[in-house]
């Protein structure tokens, strides 16, 4: 099973089953707290989701935000990472097809 499907798998496992996200976002710097604003159904650290790289950047909380946005579903990246953080692309496209493979 490709990892981006593993991560999916994961995320799954931790939601409500009629939860499925319409909307996906990448909050980066100054904008994590966004996620703040959420009525949050499930909160996944990187560091649990399988082939998802922990961001080492000041701001970038490193948390997957799941929940309802003014009552819109939706699936956040509180941080993102980069790749002189020693991310490599596949890091990043995991992130992206994790995302795309959650939103119905």
């Amino acid at each position: 099973m490709l990892i981006f499907m593993q991560a999916a798998q994961y995320v799954r496992q931790h939601l409500p089953q009629d939860f499925t996200p319409h909307i996906a976002l990448i909050l980066g710097s100054g904008l994590g707290d966004l996620a703040n604003q959420l009525q949050v159904v499930a909160k996944l650290p990187y560091t649990d989701i399988p082939g998802f790289f922990q961001s080492t950047v000041a701001g970038h909380a490193g948390n997957m935000i799941i929940g309802y946005l003014s009552g819109k579903p939706v699936i956040c990246l509180q941080g993102r990472v980069h790749l002189y953080e020693g991310a490599e692309l596949a890091h990043i496209r995991t992130f992206i097809l994790t995302l795309h493979y959650l939103c119905g």
